[in-house]
């Protein structure tokens, strides 16, 4: 069950499919333009060169929308691909939650299968984790490059990731949701190194908040350069009983995809929260414009 569900809450899932849904019947497939469709770039040659639009093969949520392509499956025995952008399986790692996690875990399962909406911080619409945001089955990404950085553009949640391949982490670094990210190559594997985390974020579904979460992603290129594939290592003694990796999962490349504005700006409104329920934090903090005084 924990490789099949998501840490999306039912009403953030509800509202992706339908926004998505809504933008299919909006922009219907058009005749493609011969520039799109028989000049389509090519993936860059070079292995160490990530730059373009890549996204997650067809999963639940593009499902639920009403597109029928069959998914895909991972190759020489990997995970399963399509998953939805709330994050994938957790692999070995499930059977490594601490009993607080899996006691969370079953409780929020709950309430989504008796129809109530749990409130978290990635419904109130703050930054997700780019290494869920990545298997998005809607969404895509575009990776722009430069020989001292490499950016992650999401259409989720209009989310960016900045890797920094020239620093070091500071030593009075302030924890924010994506952390502090710097990288490195090992061959054409880029390896990126992300701590500072502020704990209202996670790679683990329905993890107890903690800012000791270390996560370590490792990308390369397969396939010609048509698949962008990642694994990520996870260090988190709050939420686990042994550090581990997540299984590995790729994307594809997506030369004529362009990144749309994201629902989630106009879906996570306090006029839209009732009847959710708050535990980590209150209505205030996750809308704290409200009863800001002019």
């Amino acid at each position: 069950m924990v490789l099949r569900l998501r840490d999306r809450s039912l009403l953030a899932t509800i509202a992706c499919c339908l926004a998505a849904g809504v933008y299919a019947q909006a922009q219907p497939p058009a005749s493609p333009s011969p520039a799109l469709s028989s000049q389509a770039p090519a993936p860059r040659p070079d292995p160490r060169d990530f730059q373009g639009m890549w996204q997650g093969p067809m999963g639940d949520h593009s499902f639920a929308a009403g597109f029928s392509a069959p998914p895909t499956s991972g190759k020489d025995g990997g995970a399963p691909v399509g998953l939805s952008s709330i994050g994938g399986p957790l692999g070995e790692l499930s059977s490594a939650l601490k009993p607080a996690t899996a006691a969370r875990y079953q409780r929020e399962l709950q309430l989504m299968l008796k129809g109530t909406t749990l409130m978290t911080w990635h419904v109130a619409c703050r930054p997700s984790m780019p290494q869920n945001l990545m298997g998005d089955d809607l969404g895509g990404f575009e990776v722009v490059q430069t020989p001292t950085r490499v950016l992650f553009l999401f259409d989720t949640d209009n989310t960016y990731w900045e890797v920094y391949l020239d620093h070091e982490h500071p030593k009075d670094l302030k924890p924010t949701y994506l952390g502090h990210s710097i990288g490195h190559w090992e061959g054409d594997k880029l390896v990126i190194d992300t701590i500072g985390y502020n704990g209202r974020a996670s790679v683990i579904r329905s993890a107890v908040p903690s800012t000791q979460l270390h996560t370590v992603t490792r990308m390369w290129k397969e396939d010609g350069g048509q698949q962008l594939k990642y694994e990520t290592f996870v260090e988190d003694p709050v939420n686990l009983t042994r550090s581990g990796s997540l299984p590995a999962l790729y994307v594809q490349w997506t030369p004529d995809h362009r990144i749309y504005e994201e629902h989630c700006t106009q879906s996570a409104r306090p006029q839209n929260t009732a009847g959710m329920l708050f535990e980590d934090f209150t209505r205030e903090e996750a809308f704290p414009y409200v009863n800001k005084k002019k």
